[in-house]
């Protein structure tokens, strides 16, 4: 694995993996690119690929105990990449826009936040990771940043 620069990553489960953490920043994943999951443990985890089954445990007083989810593809999807704006703590209405490529601005505690990709997804979670203090996203050797 090598870890590249949140503008240089490509659209993929690498980056997806890598909103899903800091979206769900409170809780510490577990995530299988392989089966395109996430879940709160290990156990959840092998529990779901034996079984099947994907979704929320609760406890009788309705608290999320624990969960087995598909790993969204926010950098593909553009509306899972806009989900991710509304809970972004933006300021001022985000703005992306086309110009060769698609560019995506917001501001967030008074700082601007900017991104620029090749898809509008991936420019809206280019600069989602960027305000939650991302700077890099592993990713396997091979990967092509080109």
């Amino acid at each position: 694995m090598k870890r590249i620069p949140i503008d240089e990553c490509p659209a993929g489960p690498e980056i997806d993996a890598a909103v899903a953490k800091a979206r769900y920043s409170e809780i510490e994943l577990v995530i299988d690119l392989e089966h395109g999951l996430i879940a709160t443990s290990e156990t959840r985890l092998c529990e779901s690929l034996e079984s099947g089954w994907i979704g929320w445990k609760s406890t009788l007083n309705g608290e999320v105990e624990s969960f087995c989810l598909k790993l969204l593809k926010y950098s593909t999807d553009i509306t899972e990449a806009w989900e991710l704006v509304d809970g972004a703590g933006i300021q001022h209405a985000p703005s992306i826009y086309r110009i060769a490529r698609w560019y995506c601005n917001f501001m967030v505690d008074g700082e601007q936040i900017e991104s620029w990709a090749t898809t509008a997804p991936l420019a809206i979670i280019r600069a989602f990771l960027k305000a939650k203090g991302i700077e890099f996203v592993e990713v396997p050797d091979e990967t092509n940043t080109g």
